[in-house]
């Protein structure tokens, strides 16, 4: 998706809220931040770009967690390994 990027690797993507690129020009880490959800992290290796979903790893759980961002389709959801369930992700 779109985004904004500011000087200080923080961006604004226009579907995920507020991420945070790192710095490393070759690096393919990705987090991201969600009041519901917390830290999110997630790289290219673990995230299929072309379907718009993956694992990420949550801060707040503690624990992998399979994130489908399927704006145009259905609303983005979020499965616990942890709880065994599916969340919304907003």
């Amino acid at each position: 998706g779109y985004f904004i990027n500011f000087d200080n690797l923080w961006n604004y993507h226009e579907e995920l809220g507020w991420i945070f690129i790192e710095s490393d020009l070759n690096s393919n880490n990705l987090w991201f931040w969600n009041r519901k959800w917390g830290w999110l992290w997630t790289n290219s290796t673990i995230w299929d770009s072309s379907i718009d979903e993956g694992f990420v790893f949550s801060s707040l759980e503690n624990d992998w967690m399979y994130f489908r961002n399927r704006t145009q389709i259905l609303p983005k959801t979020i499965f616990s390994y942890e709880k065994k369930k599916w969340f919304n992700y907003d």
